[in-house]
């Protein structure tokens, strides 16, 4: 018998995706150029990542 995979949240979700958004942005300065973001941009994204994760429904 398998275990049922745990339903993924929508704030683990959500923090997934902007890790990967920062990881992407922090590896490539060009598309940082061209989107117009800083890496002080990609640090709030991080602390609003971490609420999210803090965050999560009970």
């Amino acid at each position: 018998m398998r275990k049922p995979k745990p339903k993924p949240d929508g704030h683990s979700v959500a923090a997934y995706l902007i890790q990967i958004g920062i990881e992407q942005l922090e590896k490539s300065p060009t598309m940082r150029r061209q989107s117009h973001i800083s890496l002080v941009d990609l640090q709030a994204a991080q602390k609003v990542r971490r609420r999210l994760l803090r965050q999560k429904p009970k």
